[in-house]
Parts: structure tokens; sequence; C-alpha cells
């Protein structure tokens, strides 16, 4: 009855927002119902009703205040239907629909019937009875077969883009936003559709169809206004690129070169940050070919006069930098590109990632000298970026092993592992190399007393098999964190020590639990304490101090007796 006052779509979406629970009614008194109902935002729903008949509706969603019957009313009366304050018409209404179907709209009754049958029907089913008919009807196989030598053409081309469109169109609400489900559900849909079906037209080698509707759905996914929080997007640029990868694999050049004017001028033009980061990748990879590379080399440098002329800031040097890499790895593969990396070094030696690449360009080339004198500078440039010193600091270790500079080689392990990279244990292992057994004792112990307090001290215990002072740290640390880090290495050494501070902080922690879940953990911790040796006795001598000084907490017993 009510289901007249709405569209199908909106009847659709209506019932998917009563599904997902998005329906609270908060008052039905005089035949007055006030509800709320979850959307994009919470709208507030009023319906008037007189018996089974819906007299007037409001919502405060601005599809409603345009004078719309919008979904959230349709949600709130399935709740009602639902609930029993309004009759439940729905057998009616699809037995009417079916009766009128002959009438009104059978052949969408039939088109509806025959998808679902061929859906239903596995595929050797469906080839053999398409064997059978072609072979029967001479101008349906003519059809077929024009189809399949012409499964390119606009024809079918228009085809996938009309089903795309059905796709987008489903889940496009009235004000062009997609909650958390609907965003997930449009994507795992629309990547299904660039997986099975556009794939199919690239298995067809139907290569300009398939660029034209990943191009249109790529450029409406960008504009879309969705709640991605489950990651859609990712999913259907993933199944873009992969379509693109294949197409700069098998495309022609004609192709090819459209493909290539698309990305330049969306890098131009657009603004959209994580897509442009895709485009920019499959611009980067995707042509390969000797052909494109001047045209890359134009285009880079281009992009990089430009993100010079904008105002100061982070995105003026973020996008220097990424158009100055693309340039630079251009650059490697031209003959003669001397002279022009000469003139960027020159331009943007203050900028990390060009010392960088001028730093791994001379070691490359075994020119150590000047790979040395870039570091030392980046020490001085860098001087306030750790991350940065630190990377310097590795170079330069590198250059001295290479050299044969064994003094500074030491000094610079020495450095990295007690100022830089303190208790990194692949530096201190290379450190511990240079030494004999009996030399390394002495050098350890130095070595600890120059670590800085704050230092991770049990790594390095349990590296060099200190174990009395590993648990030493481990006891002396508050909390179970350390204590379950290493339990392994210290349970069957020090079984009773282990045992004490488990004992210890189980105490504390029981002290200031009051909620089943703090109880759980309890429990559990109980449960992992009887692994040790002597461990039963110690929890049950706990468990029953806990019975007696807890038993006013019942959750608490009801946790213990699952002990």
């Amino acid at each position: 009855m009510w289901r007249g006052l709405f569209a199908a779509h909106i009847l659709e979406r209506g019932y998917r927002y009563y599904q997902d629970g998005a329906v609270t009614i908060l008052n039905t008194e005089d035949d007055w119902v006030h509800a709320e109902v979850e959307g994009s935002e919470l709208y507030e729903v009023d319906i008037e009703l007189n018996g089974a008949i819906v007299e007037d509706m409001t919502c405060t969603c601005p599809y409603a205040e345009d004078g719309n019957n919008c979904k959230h009313m349709a949600a709130v009366l399935y709740a009602l239907e639902r609930g029993g304050l309004l009759p439940d018409h729905s057998a009616d209404e699809k037995l009417k629909s079916h009766r009128n179907s002959a009438k009104q709209d059978k052949p969408a009754a039939i088109q509806s019937s025959i998808e679902q049958l061929v859906q239903h029907a596995e595929e050797h089913v469906v080839r053999s009875f398409l064997t059978v008919v072609l072979e029967q009807d001479k101008r349906l196989a003519g059809l077929f077969q024009q189809i399949l030598n012409d499964s390119g053409t606009n024809v079918n081309q228009e085809l996938y883009r009309a089903k795309a469109e059905r796709i987008f169109d489903t889940y496009m609400d009235y004000d062009g936003y997609m909650n958390y489900h609907e965003a997930w559900e449009f994507s795992i849909e629309l990547t299904a559709f660039l997986d099975n079906d556009v794939a199919r037209l690239m298995q067809q080698q139907s290569y300009s169809a398939v660029w034209e509707l990943t191009v249109y759905i790529f450029e409406e996914v960008a504009q879309q206004d969705m709640d991605d929080s489950a990651g859609g997007i990712q999913m259907i640029a993933d199944s873009c690129m992969t379509l693109w990868d294949a197409l700069a694999q098998q495309a022609g050049n004609s192709l090819k070169q459209k493909m290539y004017r698309w990305c330049i001028d969306w890098l131009q033009e657009s603004d959209y940050e994580y897509f442009d980061d895709v485009v920019r990748d499959f611009w980067k990879t995707g042509f390969q070919e000797k052909d494109f590379l001047q045209q890359k080399l134009d285009f880079a440098l281009q992009q990089l006069n430009r993100a010079e002329q904008q105002k100061d800031g982070w995105r003026k040097e973020y996008q220097t930098e990424q158009w100055l890499q693309e340039y630079f790895e251009l650059l490697q593969e031209t003959e003669d590109d001397a002279e022009q990396l000469q003139v960027l070094y020159e331009q943007y030696w203050k900028l990390p990632m060009v010392r960088a690449f001028y730093v791994n360009a001379c070691m490359k080339n075994r020119n150590y000298a000047n790979a040395e004198k870039a570091l030392k500078d980046g020490l001085i440039l860098d001087v306030n970026k750790r991350g940065l010193i630190q990377e310097h600091q590795l170079k330069l270790k590198e250059i001295y092993q290479n050299t044969g500079r064994r003094e500074e080689y030491l000094q610079i392990l020495w450095d990295l592992n007690t100022r830089y990279l303190p208790v990194d244990l692949a530096v201190f292992r290379e450190l511990k190399k240079q030494y004999s057994a009996e030399e390394w004792l002495v050098k350890r112990e130095k070595l600890f007393r120059m670590l800085p307090s704050n230092a991770d001290m049990a790594r390095l215990y349990k590296e060099e098999k200190l174990y009395d002072k590993l648990l030493c740290e481990v006891t002396k640390a508050s909390g179970l964190s350390l204590l379950q880090l290493y339990e392994k290495d210290l349970k069957k050494r020090y079984p009773i020590e282990i045992l004490h501070k488990y004992t210890e902080e189980l105490q504390q922690m029981a002290q200031y639990a009051s909620e089943r879940k703090r109880y759980r953990e309890l429990v559990e911790l109980l449960r992992q304490m009887k692994t040790i040796e002597g461990g039963t006795a110690v929890v049950e001598q706990i468990a029953t101090d806990w019975r007696v000084q807890y038993k006013r907490r019942p959750a608490m017993m009801e946790e213990l007796a699952q002990l």
C-alpha cells in the first residue's frame, strides 16, 4: 500500500537501511511516529498515520526538504511494518504485481527471469545450449559471429558502459554521497565488473574499449564523494592499473599515444592526490619504449618548473622533489646526461634527495672521494634531521670499508653504535666482528658504558646471551610487556624469579580490576604461569587468596572457576 509512495530504487535503499539497523523508533503516540535514521548523518523522520494510511511524512534530509519521499521515510515504514504497527501488504503487492506483470511489464519480467537463469547456469550448459540454438537459427549465428568479430565496436562498448553506469546509479545517493556500507558494496561490484567483464574485453583484444571503460570508471570514482574507510577506492584503482599494465604491453602505438596524452592531461589538470599518484605511477612504468623517453623528459621538466613556481610550502617542496626524482631517473636512461645532471645538482643541492642521488651515482662509479665530500656536506646541511644523519653515517661507513680506511671505519662503527643507531643489531654485530673473542669482552663493556641511559639493554643482553643481566632488566621493568617478550629465554633458567615477577604484577592488576574483561585477562595470565616449572602451586595459592580477598566480585569468581 504505502510502497506506492516511493520510486523503486528509493524503496530498495530504504529497505537496506532498515536491514542494517539504521532505524530507531523514538515515539509512536496518537498516530504520529517520530524516528531517527542513521545515514550519512542522523536524520529525523516524522510520519502521520490514519490507520494503515500514510497521511503525511517529513524528513530532515536535503532530498525530502525538496518535497520528495526519501529512503529514510521508507526505512521507517519498513520498521513499522515489521514491528506490526502497519499491516504487511508485501505478499498482496507481490501477488498483484505478478498478476499485472503480463499486462504492464511482461518484457522486463521475462528479461529478469532470463538473467537469473543464465547467472545460475553452469558454463558448459550455457555453451551446449548456445551451440544448439545457433545451429538451428542461421540469423542468430551470424549475429553472434559479428559480435565476436567486432567485440570492440561502439555498440558493444556502449553495452558495457551502460552496465558501469547502472552500478554508479544504483549506489549514487541524491546528495551524491555514499556512506560506509554503500561505498563498500559499490567498490565490490565495480571491482568485479573490471576484473570480469572488462577483463573479458581484454582477452578479446578490444583494447580501445578497455581503455575507454577504465578511464570512464577511474574519472567517475575520483570525483565520487564516499566514505572509503574500508579501502574500496584502492581496490578499484588496482583493478584499473592491472588492465592498464596489460594494455601497455599489448596495445598498438596509436592507442598508447592516446593513453600517454590522457596521463599528462590528468597530471596537469587534476587535483586528486591519491589518484594523481596512481596515474603518475602508470605514466612512469607504462611507457618504457624509447619513443616516449624524450616526451617523458620534457614533461617531467615542465612539471618541475611548474612546481618551482608555486608558493613556498610543503606542497611546493613535495612536488619539486617528486618531479626531480622522476627527471633524474629518466636522465639516467639517456646517453649524454652528465651536463644536465650537473646543472640540477648545483641548482637543487640543498634538497636531501638530490644529494642522495648524487652520492648513489658516485658510489656506482666508485668515485668515493666526491661521495664522501657530499655526505659530509649533508652532515652540516641536515644537522637537525636525525634520520638523514643516520643515512649519511651508514654511507660513510660503506665508503671507509670499501676504501680500506680501517681506523675511520672503526670510528664510525662506534659512533653508530653509541650515538646514531644504538642497539641496532646489524651495526652491533658488525662492530663485534672487528675484534677477537677476548678483545670483544673488553670492548663490549666499554660499549655498554657509552650507551645512552634510555637504550634497550635487554635486546643486547639477549643477543650476547647475558641472561643474568637480562633477568635483571625484566624484573626491574614495570608491567609484564618486557617479561612476556623474553619469557621463553628466561623461564627455564630462572623459574622462581619469573613466577615471583608474575605474582607481583598480577596482584597489583587484580587490585584495580573492575570488569569481566580484565578478570579474563588475569585468568589467562594465571594459565600462562602454570606452564612454568612450579607454577601450578603458585597459581593455586593466588586463586585461593583471591577467592577470599575478592569474594564480593561475582564476575571475578566466575572467571576463576574456569581456571
